[in-house]
């Protein structure tokens, strides 16, 4: 891997010619593969005489490509990151032609397949016939004279990677049709149909479906298209959607490009076209380099600009809509998936329309997995906020989660155009492994930054949200959407934290500190968010783990206590509870934690004669105040029974000592709490000491109980208290001065009382305590 690092897969080979090609051309093979190291990657690789070429699908990795360092050359490889390839040549696409008989593409495609539909058990089979000019054939290769073999081979390479996004995107799966090779020219003499039209787009497309039709035989293909060096993008389309499956145009479509090799070549260009034929039009919305280009005619539809700027996913423009002084561009190259719209329209095309009456449809033994967007919300404008979703997969495959902006019909303009309805306003980024995302990313939250393709809405609107979840299954995957509407509220202004926002606050462990924000009128209608929380982060912004306040009325101000947490980084985020809006403070700030002035040296503590409790400590202290002694029953609940003050002396080691006159018969646990002149304080380890019981006891029965319990009494209490105390502390039975002789019982009732451990104290007028647990069942 570009790391360094190896992954592993199970392989199988994955044919993507038709039986006749393939017997013509044995040493072509293909495989397909399930990630092992990674269970969510898929790869598709060829061998061939022209060399070995890979494409790893990896939500969580990124995408990796390994071809021959060269088109000469089948010994040296590179290995890399889709994201580390140079920037791609730029690409003219022709705005697709489209017949006044057979209408024109005006539906709103994020309807057409709808959230709630999924797919997974089926894939759909297509017949692909690639045609080439002879300048195509030998750009591929290299070659001024290479063979068929050696330009069916890069065709192979070219299809193979496209046929692992579609398989993996929208369940299809190409294969070149069985005499494919007849319709590949490799020189300029052979080339007598198609070569002359190499740079001519539109007169290439028309002959590419005539010539095609003509070699292959309609009945024999089901789409196809011609490769050439110069003809840039551009498909004839007859109907209102696609044309795949029509044989009046299943075929009129070219891709050229001057370096028809690699990476921009298979995904921005060749899946590109491909989705076209499939009815998917483009996402982006920018009007400026090629963006403009064909934003000023019909080929752009606004039913689908669902991406800022240049878009980043195959059918955007990704590279290639930056001008001198405007920038468009959010990324040099597509992501080889597809945006959920995209999907919808591939979808909707391939299962519902025209392009469903051709493929043969196998079982991909695949299940669709489920995606669960949640809530709808109202949120403030100007403010962050986190979408969070669920999704699972009834065949345990490994998923991952896209949240996209699927906002269409808004006006075309660059991706910082003023505001106005239904433009998109936040980018398409690669899946990842949990349906969280923040809106903006929160790098730019905790940096007061801008990410290219990212924008709080700063008008009230309606914004629509798909959550995309894919199952990443080799060979034929599943994906699932579902959809969550968000409304912007104008009312009030920003949700902002108003504390903490200059530099150079330093906090101390333990001491209070005010924390206020810009509430607006998020606590009323329609927003009601009665409550927020307030949370910590101790690295900049990115995590909080730590939580201040749980729940706490959002009226703007809270007194929160600074934890010991030592940072230089801290951050103060305050979330409102109920909604997915948010507010963190602008600039990071100091928790020191003071050291503690006392070291503990030893603590002990030991029954005396006189049914008394001795307990002893030693430490080193330096500026410290008092200690305060606290007693436990159950070693979780702790109570002040003694107070001394510490030696004024600093520096030395000292030795203290306590009596509890009043121990608990049975075990009375002990620790000692020590506070500094600061108010700042530590607890020493926890000891215990035994109590026995002497005649002066009671015995309860039955123990445990359902109902009622007796107390048996074996000496005499006068002036006694009984009390019954629930696992918390709370007081649940009393009876007060009482005389209890001995041999007598005392029946208690106890039925409206919950299940759950109690205890039992008995205090006679000699203050001698008793405790006893009790379980009711």
């Amino acid at each position: 891997m570009p790391d360094g690092s190896t992954a592993q897969f199970n392989v199988w080979e994955s044919k993507v010619m038709e039986q006749g090609l393939t017997n013509a051309f044995p040493t072509i093979k293909t495989y397909a593969g399930q990630g092992i190291t990674d269970k969510s990657a898929t790869i598709r690789f060829d061998m061939t005489e022209m060399g070995f070429h890979a494409i790893v699908l990896s939500p969580f990795t990124g995408s990796v490509f390994i071809d021959p360092y060269d088109q000469i050359t089948t010994t040296n490889y590179i290995v890399y990151y889709k994201k580390n390839f140079s920037k791609k040549d730029a690409f003219l696409e022709l705005p697709q032609i489209k017949s006044n008989d057979k209408g024109n593409t005006t539906g709103n495609t994020s309807k057409a397949f709808p959230a709630g539909q999924c797919i997974g058990n089926q894939r759909r089979n297509y017949r692909l016939a690639i045609a080439c000019t002879y300048q195509y054939a030998q750009a591929a290769t290299g070659l001024s004279n290479p063979t068929k073999a050696q330009v069916l081979a890069k065709i192979v390479t070219t299809v193979n990677r496209v046929t692992g996004v579609y398989e993996q995107e929208v369940g299809i799966h190409f294969n070149l049709v069985a005499n494919n090779q007849n319709i590949i020219y490799t020189t300029a003499a052979s080339d007598t149909a198609l070569g002359q039209f190499n740079s001519d787009p539109y007169s290439l497309a028309p002959k590419s479906h005539s010539h095609i039709t003509l070699i292959i035989g309609s009945a024999n293909f089901d789409l196809g298209q011609t490769f050439s060096t110069g003809a840039g993008g551009l498909v004839i389309n007859g109907n209102p959607t696609g044309v795949a499956c029509d044989n009046d145009y299943k075929a009129s479509a070219v891709t050229g490009q001057p370096n028809p090799v690699g990476d921009p070549y298979d995904i921005d260009f060749v899946a590109h076209e491909i989705g076209h034929q499939f009815n998917s039009n483009h996402t982006f919305n920018a009007n400026t380099g090629d963006c403009f280009d064909n934003t000023n005619s019909f080929s752009a539809t606004t039913a689908t600009n669902c991406e800022p700027g240049s878009g980043s996913t195959i059918m955007a423009y990704a590279g290639i809509c930056d001008e001198v002084g405007i920038i468009n561009d959010l990324q040099p190259h597509s992501d080889p998936q597809f945006h959920a719209i995209s999907i919808a329209e591939i979808l909707d095309y391939s299962i519902q329309d025209i392009g469903n009456n051709c493929p043969i449809i196998t079982a991909t033994g695949n299940n669709a997995p489920i995606a669960n967007a949640g809530s709808d919300y109202t949120i403030p404008i100007n403010t962050p906020f986190i979408l969070t979703g669920t999704g699972s997969d009834p065949d345990n495959d490994a998923i991952s989660y896209s949240w996209e902006e699927i906002d269409v019909f808004g006006a075309i303009g660059n991706w910082n155009a003023t505001q106005t309805a239904n433009i998109p306003l936040f980018r398409s980024f690669t899946p990842k492994n949990n349906g969280i995302r923040y809106l903006p990313q929160i790098s730019d939250v905790v940096n007061v930054t801008t990410t290219i393709g990212e924008r709080l809405p700063s008008i009230s609107r309606t914004m629509k949200f798909r959550l995309t979840v894919r199952d990443n299954k080799a060979g034929g995957g599943g994906t699932c959407f579902d959809d969550a509407l968000i409304t912007v509220n104008n009312t009030g202004g920003a949700f902002a934290v108003t504390s903490q926002n200059t530099n150079g606050i330093v906090c101390i462990d333990g001491e209070t500190r005010t924390v206020t924000w810009s509430k607006g009128s998020t606590s009323s209608s329609p927003f009601n968010v009665v409550n927020v929380t307030i949370e910590l982060s101790v690295d900049g912004g990115y995590t909080f783990p730590v939580t201040l306040v749980a729940s706490t009325p959002n009226d703007g101000t809270e007194n929160i206590i600074i934890p010991a947490n030592f940072t230089t980084t801290a951050r103060i985020r305050v979330r409102a509870l109920n909604n997915i809006f948010y507010a963190i403070n602008s600039k990071n700030f100091t928790i020191k934690v003071n050291p503690a002035p006392v070291k503990w040296l030893s603590v002990a503590a030991q029954k005396e004669k006189n049914k008394t409790v001795k307990i002893l400590w030693t430490v080193n202290e330096i500026e410290n105040s008092y200690y305060d002694v606290e007693r436990s029953v159950d070693g979780n609940k702790f109570e002040k029974i003694i107070t001394v003050d510490a030696s004024k002396e600093n520096g030395n080691n000292h030795n203290y000592a306590a009596i509890d006159i009043k121990p608990i018969i049975g075990k009375n646990y002990y620790r000692i709490k020590q506070v500094d002149k600061d108010g700042h304080y530590t607890y020493s380890i926890v000891v215990f000491v035994m109590i026995d019981e002497a005649n002066n006891s009671f015995t309860i029965y039955p123990n445990p109980a359902t109902s009622n319990i007796n107390l048996y009494s074996n000496a005499n209490f006068y002036k006694a208290d009984i009390q019954m105390f629930d696992a918390i502390g709370r007081l649940v039975f009393a009876q007060i001065n009482k005389d209890i002789t001995k041999g007598s019982i005392i029946n208690i009732n106890l039925s409206n009382l919950s299940k759950g451990v109690y205890s039992i104290r008995i205090q006679s007028d000699n203050n001698e305590t008793i405790v006893k647990k009790l379980i009711l069942q």
